[in-house]
């Protein structure tokens, strides 16, 4: 009986045994308890993506540093993001199953970002070399526009062109194109004219009646472009047509007996037609007798105040007097207007640009008082400064308006010191490239601000700025809260007064004028740099010609007026 009750127990024992297989068990029964301890003495295998594929096998060199248990445990702790697919997968990272948010969650990669086109920032076409005061030349007329503007071109010049156009074609066309989108206003191109299918040097004006439009610089005429793959952009391909000087003068119409004003020919359609008739494939003398600066067509330009001179039945006419005799009553405008009337509010007047007319080109061979501010490289920086008394009488148009210009300046920046008119207030918006007034040493004078320094406020407001003194020659930076806004009410804006011009040493090269040397008993010139520095931050006289290297650049001579010599009364 009692060996069969144990026999009993032993079967039910085995059977209960046998029945348990290691399969019916709970995995992590066959795990180590301690994953430390498992991790130092064998790597478990990991799979990355689906489940079965083994990731990629990594060859480790002996001078690969053997993981320690710590840093191979802080490794199996770390979940790397899913692969970017079209339906997330669960990933498997040693013997730990980790599943995705969501299976159904289609997962794209991020757009990539906006990168903005890099601004289209090339300097304006190298302007002509601008001509004496007393020059004459033949020329042909490109271009009469309807406010009057003519465009003239030396023949010789005129000639020279045609050959370079042709050269320029093969150039142009080896250019990038340009994306219209980088092109902003005064910015210099290469655009092909559709009639002729050529290029051309063109500077861009902006869009009008929804039509690009560009001002052909050797031809005078705006052009609507209506295709906007007509456009190259300025390359090495061209770069001896881009430093090539344009071959046009701006010009505007005097009269020798009256010129302080130019024929105003847009009043008149009758009179327009007219000159257009009258100059139409004709050679023309032209008499340069001043100038006039001016912002038009993208930048800053130099008019020349002329008078033209047509073939005559037996002598040459002017072609205003020839107006003249069909129409007494030809319009004219002030040639050298003094300035301009600010009609925006202060507030307004902050957010747009707003820029001070540029400096007087002074008349050649003429002498003008000037203010020697400084001498750097054979530069000279000078500032024009009232008209003396004794000068009065005897001085051309050009020089009685800088003179005048200066003189109104002056009466402005005492107003402004007293606060006459009201008191100043500082500027609540900063432009770059707009004008400003600041408190420098007892006085308050005119800046345009040239560049915004380091980061923006917590508003985006600049905290400090470089300024330009028009007024002064002089450059500085300063914080931003000490900008001045320009009075509501400003009647007259004036020239900027600084110039700059390469010394020229009188006693090795005088100033050549009509075949002779300009001598004058009453100035000594200054033939030294040294004599020339001592003078720096005094009043010597200037006289000016146009440079020879720089299309634009003047050179200067310096002169001071001799002592008047002493009365002797013999009545005594």
């Amino acid at each position: 009986m009692f060996f069969s009750q144990v026999m009993t127990s032993f079967l039910i024992f085995s059977l209960s045994l046998h029945s348990t297989s290691p399969h019916s068990l709970p995995r992590c029964a066959f795990l180590r308890k301690d994953p430390l301890i498992m991790s130092s003495t064998r790597a478990a295998p990991f799979t990355w993506g689906r489940k079965g594929k083994s990731g990629p096998k990594v060859a480790t060199s002996a001078a690969t540093p053997t993981a320690t248990p710590k840093s191979m445990a802080a490794a199996s702790a770390i979940v790397p993001p899913a692969p970017l697919t079209k339906a997330a997968v669960p990933v498997r990272f040693g013997r730990v199953n980790v599943a995705a948010a969501s299976a159904k969650v289609v997962v794209t990669p991020p757009p990539p970002p906006s990168v903005p086109l890099p601004p289209y920032e090339r300097n304006p076409w190298k302007a002509p070399k601008t001509p004496n005061s007393t020059a004459s030349f033949f020329a042909g007329i490109s271009f009469l526009e309807n406010d009057g503007t003519f465009y003239l071109r030396p023949l010789e010049v005129g000639e020279a062109l045609a050959s370079l156009s042709t050269k320029w074609q093969s150039d142009f066309a080896a250019c990038e194109n340009l994306h219209v989108s980088q092109l902003k206003y005064g910015a210099p191109c290469i655009v092909k004219y559709a009639k002729d299918e050529c290029w051309y040097r063109a500077t861009f004006l902006g869009i009008r009646d929804n039509k690009r439009h560009v001002f052909y610089e050797d031809f005078g005429t705006v052009e609507p472009i209506a295709d906007d793959k007509h456009y190259k952009a300025i390359g090495d391909a061209c770069r001896d047509a881009y430093e090539h000087p344009t071959c046009l003068f701006s010009c505007r119409l005097v009269h020798p007996m009256n010129n302080l004003e130019f024929a105003d020919l847009s009043a008149s359609a009758s009179d327009l037609d007219l000159a257009r008739r009258i100059i139409a494939g004709t050679t023309v003398l032209v008499d340069v007798i001043g100038y006039r600066p001016e912002r038009r067509h993208g930048k800053e330009r130099v008019f020349l105040l002329v008078d033209i001179f047509i073939d005559g039945v037996d002598r040459r006419i002017s072609l205003l007097d020839r107006l003249m005799e069909r129409n007494p009553k030809v319009a004219f405008k002030p040639a050298f207007p003094q300035g301009v009337s600010f009609d925006l509010t202060p507030t307004e007047r902050e957010c747009a640009i707003l820029q001070f007319p540029p400096a007087h080109v002074p008349p050649f061979g003429e002498k003008i008082l000037v203010k020697l501010v400084d001498i750097k490289d054979q530069e000279a920086v000078l500032l024009f400064v009232p008209m003396p008394e004794a000068r009065d009488s005897n001085v051309s148009s050009t020089a009685r308006v800088i003179y005048s210009d200066a003189s109104i300046l002056a009466s402005l920046e005492e107003e402004w010191t007293k606060g006459v008119g009201g008191e100043l207030k500082p500027a609540a918006l900063v432009n770059q490239g707009n004008s400003y007034l600041i408190r420098h040493e007892r006085s308050v004078c005119r800046v345009e601000v040239s560049e915004v320094l380091g980061d923006l406020d917590a508003e985006y407001q600049a905290r400090d700025v470089a300024v330009v003194l028009v007024d002064r020659g002089l450059q500085m930076n300063l914080p931003a809260r000490e900008l001045l806004t320009l009075p509501a009410v400003v009647s007259v804006c004036v020239a900027k007064q600084t110039l700059w011009a390469d010394v020229c040493l009188t006693g090795n090269s005088q100033v050549q004028r009509g075949g002779r040397q300009a001598l004058d008993e009453d100035f000594e010139p200054l033939d030294s740099m040294a004599v020339i520095m001592s003078y720096v931050g005094e009043e010597v006289f200037a006289e000016f010609s146009a440079g020879k290297g720089e299309p634009g650049k003047l050179t200067v001579c310096f002169f001071v007026q001799q002592a008047a010599s002493a009365t002797i009364d013999w009545a005594a």
